[in-house]
């Protein structure tokens, strides 16, 4: 295909995409969600089919049928946005085309370390961890990094999206926080899930550092990004497409007390309620209380951490997988 007929397939996409999007059944389905996460009585609770996990067997990038990076690119988005569309669930297609802006970290790796993992023989298989840090000495090769703009290429990426969807879809530039509070992840990609559930009990105060360590380094990058100026709201995604939250004047820069976050504890799931607080929460807690909204839990088993989780300040969603017993 020439450059032409992959920019007409990416437009006709987006035309496909932009009906359904302003359609009266997707207000209906929008309102629902922010009925339900914003305090009000919906007319019936929303259902989302979220097949993320298993996305590329159910559209393979062989499918695709543009060649450039950036139509393909394009093409993968609208196509997976149109095939989750026609489950019938009650997720949202919003009118609009984000584009993220170019914020990056300064260094190497993120962590001053790199993240490794052994990657598996089959395609589709199971990688394993392949810690970095196997002595507590090695904590010490863990670094903050600063976190910069680049606003040519948020200049950039946002003409290149309107060149070629701009008259179909709206451009929104889009920035986030860039911290996870997902901790017990990083803290195993790290030093590896089974040297973590270890180190709890043979190396406690291994664990505290490596966890304070994860905790500023997530608090320093929201710090930084906040005084760029760059935030936006992050209340469109499916469970939590909201009311604004919205503490800060209009025409000022966001604030992360005025956004979301959402976080789990997959990586704890075997661990007990008291040193699941101890060793996680209680470091999760001052990154989801800088926040407006927090949606905690996943697929993990907090049937006995229910009352811990109950203590954060700002929660608003707890999500209850079909392992925990209320």
């Amino acid at each position: 295909m020439t450059i032409e007929q992959q920019r007409a397939l990416v437009r006709e996409l987006a035309r496909r995409y932009m009906d359904i999007a302003t359609s009266d059944a997707m207000q209906t389905k929008e309102r629902r969600w922010r009925d339900t996460t914003s305090g009000r009585t919906p007319d019936r609770a929303p259902v989302w089919l979220n097949l993320n996990a298993c996305r590329r067997e159910v559209q393979s990038l062989e499918d695709l049928r543009c060649e450039d990076r950036h139509l393909r690119e394009a093409e993968d988005r609208l196509r997976w946005s149109l095939f989750c569309h026609s489950l019938g669930d009650d997720g949202v297609l919003l009118p609009e085309w984000p584009v993220s802006a170019a914020v990056h970290f300064e260094g190497e790796h993120l962590y001053g370390v790199p993240i490794q993992k052994i990657q598996p023989a089959d395609s589709g298989g199971a990688w394993k961890y392949d810690p970095v840090i196997r002595e507590e000495k090695d904590l010490d090769k863990l670094r903050i990094p600063r976190w910069v703009h680049n606003e040519a290429e948020t200049a950039r990426r946002r003409q290149r999206a309107e060149d070629l969807l701009g008259d179909i879809i709206p451009v929104r530039v889009v920035c986030g926080m860039q911290a996870s509070p997902t901790l017990d992840n990083t803290a195993s990609l790290l030093i590896g899930m089974q040297e973590l559930m270890l180190n709890l009990a043979d190396n406690p105060a291994m664990v505290h550092r490596l966890m304070a360590f994860l905790r500023d380094f997530a608090l320093s990058a929201m710090e930084q990004v906040e005084a760029m100026g760059l935030l936006t709201e992050n209340n469109n995604g499916h469970k939590h497409l909201s009311d604004s939250i919205r503490r800060t004047p209009a025409g000022q820069p966001l604030k992360t007390s005025d956004l979301w976050i959402w976080t789990n504890s997959q990586n704890f799931q075997l661990v007990g309620p008291a040193q699941f607080r101890e060793f996680l929460l209680e470091y999760q807690r001052p990154i989801l209380e800088r926040c407006g909204a927090t949606s905690y839990g996943c697929c993990e088993d907090l049937t006995l951490k229910i009352d811990h989780i109950a203590t954060i300040k700002n929660l608003r969603i707890y999500v209850n997988s079909n392992l925990t017993k209320l």
